[in-house]
């Protein structure tokens, strides 16, 4: 939770990649840093990505919904890579993720091409807390052809990872290091080179002010709904205290009227 008596640089001081906003701005224009990331994430240690870039937008039509993946790439066979930071749950993350995957392969494919000529979609979510808690770090999703428990190859393949379950592995220290608002806490120096040089030094502030103020921006809205939502638990608690002091109330005349028949 944001603190309203901490200045705005202040409060950007303590931007974590896991935040989108951050995030995505230590990935633009650094496909080194996507490269090493996504060789841990898949365990590929040859994966070579040759092109990509943060906030990749996808669209279908005019007049319909389109999105804007927090990075997307592309390896020298075409494959494509996505990685998404998501903070908060949400109740649609399931619906959510079906409509990527769908937009991006369509925004993957030219007109007159067969539809074989689709690549491998990667897709990968990284949560700042459990989705589908089982406690697992990693839930990879397949579709299974129930007849006869085979996998239904259709070479889309979408994988959340809970950071909050990071451990001494390559990849728990790579979601650890998703935590961290602090260069000096992380493990990787990759990461920490580039957290370092978004956030020290003056120029900070002058060359990214508007990633700055768009964070506070998010952050302040953050506390406002948590503030709105607390208010709203309290209201129901104390109608609900209420409530029950006017049952007892009418139970207590109840047996009184009781006694004195």
């Amino acid at each position: 939770v944001s603190d309203s008596r901490l200045t705005k640089e202040e409060l950007f001081l303590r931007a974590r990649p896991i935040d989108d906003i951050f995030g995505k701005r230590m990935l633009e224009n650094n496909l080194p840093l996507a490269q090493f990331m996504l060789r841990i994430i898949t365990g590929e240690k040859d994966l070579e990505i040759t092109e990509g870039h943060a906030q990749h937008a996808s669209s279908n039509v005019d007049n319909h919904k389109g999105i804007i993946t927090d990075a997307y790439y592309r390896d020298r066979e075409g494959n494509i890579y996505v990685i998404e930071f998501q903070r908060k749950k949400r109740s649609d993350y399931i619906e959510r993720f079906r409509f990527y995957q769908g937009l991006i392969d369509t925004s993957s494919i030219e007109k007159g091409e067969e539809f074989d000529q689709l690549k491998k979609l990667n897709v990968y979510v990284i949560c700042e807390d459990e989705i589908f808690e089982d406690g697992a770090q990693v839930n990879r999703i397949k579709k299974i052809i129930e007849s006869n428990g085979k996998e239904y190859a259709d070479n889309q393949n979408l994988v959340y990872l809970d950071a909050s379950k990071w451990d001494c592995s390559e990849l728990g220290m790579l979601l650890h290091d998703c935590l961290c608002d602090s260069a000096d806490k992380m493990y990787y120096e990759e990461m920490a080179e580039c957290a370092r040089r978004l956030k020290e030094g003056q120029e900070m502030l002058y060359q990214y002010s508007d990633l700055i103020d768009e964070y506070v921006e998010q952050q302040t809205e953050e506390v406002r709904l948590q503030r709105a939502i607390a208010e709203e638990k309290l209201t129901m608690a104390e109608e609900k205290q209420a409530a029950a002091e006017k049952e007892a109330e009418v139970s207590t005349n109840c047996i009184l009227s009781l006694i004195r028949q």
